[in-house]
């Protein structure tokens, strides 16, 4: 391992009070708005953590500082600068995202590219040894004034279900489409497509 790699990992060990303070107040500003100050990020005013866990180990502030994701930071975007990579997260899962990264189905940022993708993707979604007779139809759904435009998918049970109380039952589930489509599957160009990337993956691990 270089001197230089060995000293990077060291650097990731030692997070002094000050040097987090000094990033927490680069990054966010505080506020007190839901009874308890908490820091906010100073570019889209989105909660980022408590100012009361500031330091704990699982700190998402301090992690970020860890990882090097010191710039253009929000509540769930950052990027990295060493790394030229934009990172997406949420309490569940952080990734990153350059140049040359792919996005595929399956993938949490992946992003139907129109109305038969949605479809097939919703479906999959649902697919399990338990799940039977499943079925997918295009609906208009009134939520208030407004009608909304999406898909039900219903389905029901096999006799593999542990839960013998749903056999017999239909279950369905309406999902609505996005307003802007995503581009399906893709390979990152610039760094605006690896940050359009990591926006889309922290939007599907939230």
């Amino acid at each position: 391992m270089s001197k230089r790699i060995n000293e990077k990992m060291e650097g990731l060990m030692r997070v002094s009070k000050k040097m987090l303070l000094a990033f927490a107040d680069k990054i966010a500003y505080v506020t007190d708005s839901l009874g308890r100050p908490a820091y906010y990020s100073r570019i889209n005013d989105k909660y980022i953590t408590s100012v009361q866990l500031l330091g704990e180990k699982n700190c998402i502030i301090k992690l970020l500082l860890k990882r090097g994701i010191t710039e253009n930071v929000t509540n769930n975007m950052g990027y990295n600068p060493d790394e030229k990579k934009w990172y997406g997260w949420s309490h569940r899962a952080m990734y990153g995202f350059t140049i040359g990264s792919t996005c595929s189905k399956g993938d949490c940022h992946y992003l139907p590219k129109n109305t038969d993708d949605f479809i097939h993707e919703a479906m999959a979604f649902w697919e399990s040894e338990y799940i039977v007779n499943m079925e997918a139809r295009e609906i208009f759904k009134a939520d208030g004034n407004e009608i909304i435009k999406g898909v039900e998918i219903s389905h029901g049970y096999s006799d593999k279900i542990p839960n013998k109380n749903l056999i017999g039952t239909t279950w369905r589930h309406f999902t609505q489409y996005p307003e802007k489509w995503g581009r399906g599957e893709w390979v990152a160009e610039t760094m605006d497509d690896a940050k359009e990337m990591a926006e889309a993956f922290a939007r599907g691990v939230s």
